[in-house]
């Protein structure tokens, strides 16, 4: 199901999702999810993996199971990939949530866009890049400012 949302066009697979799930929430969140969870899946997997085994195996020698272990020391392990993961995705859920805005719901961002370019409005497309880049930045620097409070909180201060 995964590898078919990702490799079908948005454009082609919209009209079913509308048909599925309406024109609500439903819609917009399933194609947010479609634009931001394989990218984050595999940056959070590739996190996980570079956690070397004889640290994943220091809890199971002290009888902790394997959620315990995953919980203690793999996830904050891999923060680093887990938070690289949400700054890449959280500007791309502000872009999937315009596409569904722009295909399927008829509101917000993406839909003003749709009908400023019908109406050759080029000032209001150019207004909508810009507020939508600006968003983006901004999501991004707060993904930044909650990684650099775990960070601290944890001992594992950027250095850069």
């Amino acid at each position: 199901m995964a590898l078919v949302t990702q490799t079908m066009p948005l454009l082609a697979l919209t009209p079913l999702l509308v048909l599925i799930l309406g024109r609500g929430f439903a819609v917009t969140l399933w194609i947010t999810i479609s634009v931001t969870f394989f990218p984050a899946y595999v940056m959070m997997t590739q996190g996980l993996s570079q956690v070397p085994r004889s640290v994943l195996e220091l809890p199971r020698a002290y009888g902790a199971t394997a959620w315990r272990g995953l919980r203690l020391v793999a996830i904050p392990a891999s923060l680093p990939w887990v938070f690289a993961a949400i700054r890449t995705t959280v500007p791309r859920a502000l872009l999937g949530v315009m596409i569904a805005e722009w295909l399927a719901t008829g509101r917000g961002l993406g839909n003003l866009l749709n009908q400023s370019r019908g109406y050759m409005d080029f000032s209001m497309i150019w207004t909508v890049a810009v507020v939508s880049v600006l968003l983006s930045v901004a999501f991004h620097q707060s993904a930044q400012v909650a990684e650099d409070r775990v960070a601290r909180r944890s001992g594992q201060a950027r250095t850069t």
